[in-house]
């Protein structure tokens, strides 16, 4: 990426993409390919999550007013509208104890504490109700010993950014701790060999959690 020019084409090829293989109002996107051991609606919702938080940082480039902002902003707002309510018919289910759904609760929470000034404020109150229990349910179950505790703490953190009354699980991040070895690398899980996923499964996480609570455990994410 040499340029803006650069970050727009690829971001645009991505968007089309997206936007070509949406269902149920956005909710699940299918893209082709093998499917994962969660399950085609799974594999669905992941497709819709895992986008999110780009388009919510993609807004961001775009001048104001412009139709693609009102676009992007817009999607955001009706998926989360849709994915959140249990009655209806695109409502992404209640968690469950180590559901792959947790993970992508945590991406799902970032692109709203991203779109903090946009689309969180202008939803209903019902809306974001809905979102708030959501979200909530998703922090309550078990999860994989492993990077899943930081999607668990994410979400805590960006609920708590939103006003909610809710405790940080310090029990999980002091497990993810635990599993660091050298140079920034971490085992998956306590008995897990080095995680070759390390850049993204733990890094990433750490990284968005120093810009949602700059002093939560800010000596160890340094």
């Amino acid at each position: 990426l040499n340029s803006k020019s650069d970050f727009d084409a690829i971001f645009n090829y991505l968007y089309e993409e997206n936007k070509r293989r949406r269902v149920l109002g956005g909710t699940r996107v299918l893209y082709p390919g093998h499917r994962s051991c969660n399950g085609f609606d799974s594999d669905a919702i992941e497709g819709c999550s895992r986008f999110l938080p780009l388009a919510a940082i993609y807004c961001e480039t775009l001048v104001d007013n412009s139709a693609q902002k009102k676009e992007i902003r817009d999607y955001i707002q009706e998926v989360v509208k849709l994915g959140c309510n249990p009655c209806s018919i695109s409502y992404w289910g209640r968690p469950q104890p180590y559901s792959q759904l947790i993970c992508e609760m945590a991406d799902v929470a970032l692109a709203l504490w991203l779109s903090r000034e946009w689309p969180w404020l202008e939803l209903t109150e019902i809306d974001r109700r809905n979102v708030i229990e959501w979200l909530k349910e998703g922090v309550k179950q078990p999860v994989v010993e492993n990077n899943w505790h930081l999607f668990i703490v994410q979400i805590e953190l960006i609920l708590r950014s939103f006003g909610e009354s809710i405790d940080i699980s310090q029990w999980r991040f002091d497990a993810v701790k635990s599993y660091r070895k050298d140079s920034g690398w971490f085992q998956d899980g306590s008995d897990g060999c080095v995680d070759l996923y390390s850049a993204w499964g733990f890094n990433y996480s750490l990284y968005w959690m120093r810009q949602i609570a700059p002093d939560f455990e800010r000596e160890f994410i340094e």
